[in-house]
């Protein structure tokens, strides 16, 4: 797979960028995902599919659009997922409306891109002004298309590297350690209080 031959667009060029219905759970009747009615939560969790509940689907309340990418503006910044059938969202989750007719591996994939920018929202930054501008590939690569669903949703919790992989010193090169890692200070305790609460079983 080489991006770097690929051409590359904005967000917006594929999909149209709308905000998402801005509910609040706890007004919602939370029931079982199998109840006649339930409707899946989308919340800015990054664990199981941004879904953090089931609720009754209320007629005064239209659902997002089914077959769209929910995005967290805030929260944990760009969790995004596709979403296959219509939903509810709480807040600052956005909703990309593909503009052309695109699969379901497609749909993934773009999912997989914009979630591949998240390491650029560190220290409390919020993607409600950039998201339509972060840059995706035109298109999905070839290679890409042979994936199966399965594949690709496996993609975030599996390791990319298999027993075939060879390592290459030859085309190492710099980048930034922000890039693979979230780098946050430690909790700090004085320690004339830490004194006071007496020895525990953490260590300092």
């Amino acid at each position: 797979m080489n991006f770097l031959s690929m051409k590359i667009v904005k967000v917006s060029d594929i999909f149209e960028v709308k905000y998402g219905i801005n509910l609040e759970l706890v007004h919602l009747d939370e029931c079982n995902q199998t109840d006649i009615n339930s409707i899946p939560f989308v919340s800015r969790t990054e664990k199981n599919n941004g879904v953090s509940a089931y609720v009754l689907k209320a007629n005064s309340v239209e659902p997002n659009t089914s077959y769209t990418i929910s995005v967290a503006g805030g929260g944990s910044v760009l969790s995004t997922f596709f979403q296959k059938k219509e939903y509810y969202s709480g807040r600052d989750i956005y909703i990309l409306i593909p503009k052309i007719k695109l699969s379901e591996i497609e749909m993934l994939f773009y999912a997989f891109c914009i979630r591949k920018n998240k390491y650029r929202y560190n220290y409390g930054r919020q993607a409600n002004k950039t998201l339509k501008d972060i840059l995706i590939p035109e298109k999905i690569p070839e290679n890409w298309s042979d994936l199966s669903i399965k594949k690709l949703n496996d993609l975030n919790s599996k390791s990319l590297i298999n027993n075939n992989f060879i390592l290459s010193i030859f085309k190492w090169r710099t980048f930034d350690l922000n890039s693979i890692f979230d780098i946050k200070g430690s909790a700090t305790t004085p320690q004339l209080e830490l004194e006071e609460y007496g020895k525990g079983q953490f260590p300092y």
